[in-house]
Order: structure tokens, then C-alpha cells, then sequence
């Protein structure tokens, strides 16, 4: 083998690593970056952010592939996350236990500073996953304004206004993120 070819491969490697942490900018070009933006991170920083949350939930929209939702309902079973569906997604979470309730009266709730759906009070985290960008993205934006809470996203895009999120993702990218999530959460 000659010298070249050995550098081939180790190019080769490279190409394959999962990053999360590039492309991080607004996937909007108007969704703009307030006094703090947030950090992109890779899936071993959330996982461990989410292991040490005493309350978290996990608030899944309906913008993802069937591929996709079976792996945050992975996710969802190994990381004993609480649940709610948002949007039309609430009918296809068939195999875990949840809540359903509208993303706008979600966030109202929270920011309002309520107990949670046991009543065993508020939420240290939020973790969001497959919402359409624009919608989200000013839902965060209030929540980062008006409560204390965790902002965590898993999601595909990048959002400026989370306390942590992975950056523009592809959808292979978003899917391997998604593996190494749950991965890490089994771990333990």
C-alpha cells in the first residue's frame, strides 16, 4: 500500500464522524439571535444535561418520518422521560405513555409557572423534537424570555433561542444524533 492511499482512508474516516455542533445558525434567515444564542452540542453533552435533570419533558411534534419517530420513541422509553405530543403526532405515539396538549398552551403554561400534568411541579427541562422550524423557533424565544426552564432541543435545526441544540443537521446526520442519543442514555 502506498503512503497516498493511507491518507485516503484516514480522509475517509473524517467524513463519517457525526458532528452536531456545525451549521449553527438560524436555519431562518429571520429568525434572529437575541442577547444569548445557543450552544451547539453534541449528542454526549444533551444526554448528560438530561441525565441530571430531576424533571424533564420531552415535547414531541408531528414533522418527522416515521424513521425518525420510532427512534425519539426510543429515546423516549430508554432516557424515562415524561411525554407530550403536540400536533397530530399525539395518534402515533402509540407506544409510550403521553400527554397531549397544543404547543401555544404548553408554553403559556409553563411560562405561567405550572405544575406539571401530575401536579408534582414545574419542569427543570424542556427537550423538543420534530416541530416545524417557524413554529417552535418564537415559542422558544418566549420561553427563553419568560421562565427559568431548560430549553434542550434534539432536533434537526438549529434554535438560536435554546439553551442547547444540535446545528442544521441532514436527515442521516439527524438520525445518527438521534442513535448516539440513545446510545449514551442506555449507557448507565
Amino acid at each position: 500500500m502506498s503512503s497516498s492511499e493511507g491518507k485516503g482512508k484516514d480522509k475517509d474516516k473524517g467524513k463519517n464522524k457525526l458532528d452536531t455542533t456545525r451549521r449553527a445558525h438560524p436555519y431562518d434567515r429571520a429568525d434572529f439571535m437575541g442577547t444569548k444564542s445557543a450552544r451547539a452540542v453534541n449528542p454526549e453533552v444533551i444526554a448528560k444535561t438530561i441525565k441530571k435533570m430531576k424533571r424533564a419533558l420531552l415535547v414531541i411534534g408531528s414533522n418527522l418520518s416515521d424513521e425518525e419517530l420510532a427512534k425519539v420513541v426510543e429515546f423516549a422509553k430508554v432516557s424515562g422521560l415524561e411525554v407530550v405530543g403536540a400536533g397530530g403526532v399525539a395518534g402515533r405515539l402509540k407506544d409510550i405513555p403521553n400527554h397531549y396538549m397544543n404547543l401555544h398552551l404548553l408554553v403559556g403554561y409553563i411560562i405561567e409557572g405550572w405544575k406539571g400534568f401530575d401536579g408534582n411541579g414545574k419542569y427543570d427541562a424542556l427537550v423538543f423534537v420534530g416541530h416545524i422550524y417557524y413554529h417552535l423557533s418564537p415559542m422558544l424565544r418566549a420561553l427563553s424570555n419568560f421562565s427559568s426552564t431548560r430549553l434542550i432541543s434534539i432536533d434537526r435545526y438549529y434554535y438560536p433561542s435554546a439553551d442547547m441544540t444540535f446545528g442544521n443537521l441532514s436527515d442521516e446526520e439527524f438520525i445518527q444524533a438521534l442513535d448516539r442519543l440513545i446510545d449514551i442514555m442506555r449507557e448507565e
